[in-house]
């Protein structure tokens, strides 16, 4: 059998952890023309889109059966601490799955703040509130659920349910308006739904929900899994020692978006996955909320690491090549994002969406230690206040 004299061979190499080289080699039946292009990068972009596209992320088009529960089950106090490492801070709470402990005060450091720190207060309930909540009846009330960006790494009285809580009560002279800030440190979408629960009985007029971007995505999974029956993916070799490698650069970053991405850059299957538990959960919510006649706007908060050119552009790159991290694999965050809040809108729920905002405003918006910043607290009361104060005059006042 003839051959022609030159041929095209494509040879694509793999290892266990992934397909690592490609290369296009052209031949001429003479060895010494061989020539060798190194594809990976391309490689590896096409198996990562091919991985998670066609199962769901990019089409991912989440119908709800309005018929359908959510899976859940009562947490006792010993699941909850396994689930959720515990200190003196925190405390089990039977719907949100832990808490802040009453009257805590806690200093945090940070540069930012004139003295250096700043303390952390709750009140007896252990609420981020300098004040003893339903005290006294209510005229208006507003509930806010969300993690640290909502709690607020700043005086309770700079968070932006508070500074929501000033405007509203500036329009309503004499009356008692409580805007709760129930946020604590590592909530997620299930503890979300569990304040909502909690709270019912006092009787909001609105509830609000602040999903931070950098790593809700990620914490949903943990109790998506448990109450799922569901294993978690193998740890693969070498993960933890990438993350301590970041940690050493910068926990912040790690803590504020990177841990997310390296994640499901390991485990793409786990970025559909959390898709799924986030817009089955949101659902819940907003099930609750539609079968009690409660308005629910749904806020969206994007990590300062979500897009290259900003605040922490420097630390950013930096950090991506010592994980590594591609630019697809840093904006997972996004594409998940747009999912879920095309989802929300379809579900007819009010969305505000904070990228388009802190991208084209100017900022700083972050922290050094890449929480949102006492500017970016006030910008989200003051965009909330006209949709909340339009939910109050759609169901009178």
């Amino acid at each position: 059998m003839n051959l022609p004299r030159s041929k095209l061979v494509i040879l694509a190499l793999s290892s266990c952890a992934a397909l690592a080289i490609g290369f296009a080699i052209l031949s001429s039946w003479r060895p010494q023309h061989y020539r060798i292009v190194d594809t990976r990068a391309a490689l590896e972009k096409l198996v990562f889109e091919r991985q998670i596209e066609p199962r769901g992320l990019a089409a991912f088009t989440p119908g709800v059966d309005p018929s359908e529960r959510l899976e859940r089950a009562p947490l006792e106090r010993e699941t909850a601490q396994q689930l959720f490492a515990s200190d003196k801070v925190f405390e089990y709470d039977p719907h949100t799955v832990y808490r802040y402990a009453p009257h805590l005060e806690q200093r945090i450091e940070l540069p930012e703040f004139p003295p250096g720190s700043f303390v952390r207060r709750t009140n007896g309930a252990g609420e981020r509130e300098e004040h003893e909540t339903f005290q006294r009846p209510l005229d208006l009330f507003v509930l806010v659920a969300g993690d640290s960006h909502t709690d607020g790494v700043c005086a309770a009285s700079e968070t932006f349910p508070n500074v929501l809580e000033a405007r509203l009560s500036e329009r309503r002279p004499g009356q008692a308006v409580e805007v709760l800030n129930t946020g604590v440190s590592g909530y997620g979408p299930y503890q979300m739904l569990g304040v909502l629960e909690k709270y019912l009985a006092h009787g909001p007029r609105v509830f609000v929900t602040a999903f931070f971007g950098g790593n809700d995505f990620h914490d949903v999974l943990r109790l998506y899994h448990y109450f799922a029956h569901t294993a978690l993916p193998k740890q693969e070799r070498g993960y933890w020692a990438k993350l301590e490698q970041e940690k050493n650069l910068s926990r912040a970053a790690l803590l504020q978006g990177l841990n997310q991405s390296l994640y499901f850059q390991r485990y793409p299957d786990e970025a559909t996955l959390a898709l799924k538990a986030c817009t089955q959960v949101n659902a819940e919510i907003e099930r609750t909320c539609r079968e009690r006649g409660l308005p629910w706007i749904f806020v969206y908060i994007p990590s300062v690491l979500d897009r290259p050119g900003g605040e922490q552009a420097e630390l950013r790159a930096r950090s991506l090549e010592t994980l590594p991290l591609s630019e697809w694999d840093a904006t997972v965050a996004d594409r998940l994002a747009d999912a879920l809040i095309a989802e929300l809108r379809r579900l007819g729920v009010q969305v505000l969406d904070l990228r388009p905002v802190f991208a084209s405003e100017a900022g700083p918006w972050y922290l050094s230690d890449m929480h949102i910043n006492t500017r970016a607290q006030a910008r989200i009361a003051e965009l909330l206040e006209p949709s909340v104060e339009a939910l109050l005059g759609s169901r009178g006042r």
